[in-house]
């Protein structure tokens, strides 16, 4: 593959990485916050850790994805460890923009559709 096709796939993967990274970010804003809903994944680890560690819930979902993101890293490898620290610094940017200019707003009545839409 030439040097432009391999910059230019370098750029489209990390354009998908932002544009993804903004879709979860409207899905959280939208669909999750308003209705309160644990949408898993470390932070709902760690909520249902919490009552057996009886350590902070925050504490303990930092912990866990700090330890997450240096095994990834180690097996992964640095690619992956590059395209997470963009959505990691992406997804707390495009939260409070929205959260700033738009404001946490259901889109739906019922709290169940919600929790389908936001996947």
């Amino acid at each position: 593959m030439s040097t432009r096709k391999t910059k230019l796939a370098k750029l489209m993967n990390i354009a998908m990485i932002i544009i993804g990274t903004f879709i979860l970010a409207v899905s959280v804003e939208f669909f999750i916050l308003p209705y309160r809903i644990l949408s898993g994944g470390v932070a709902g680890i760690a909520v249902a850790m919490e009552p057996l560690l009886h350590i902070n819930t925050t504490l303990l979902a930092n912990c866990l994805t700090v330890g997450l993101f240096i095994v990834g890293g180690l097996f992964l490898g640095r690619t992956f460890m590059m395209n997470t620290i963009l959505s990691s610094l992406c997804y707390p940017l495009f939260t409070t923009m929205l959260e700033k200019y738009v404001g946490v707003v259901p889109i739906t009545i019922h709290p169940m559709l919600a929790s389908f839409y936001a996947g």
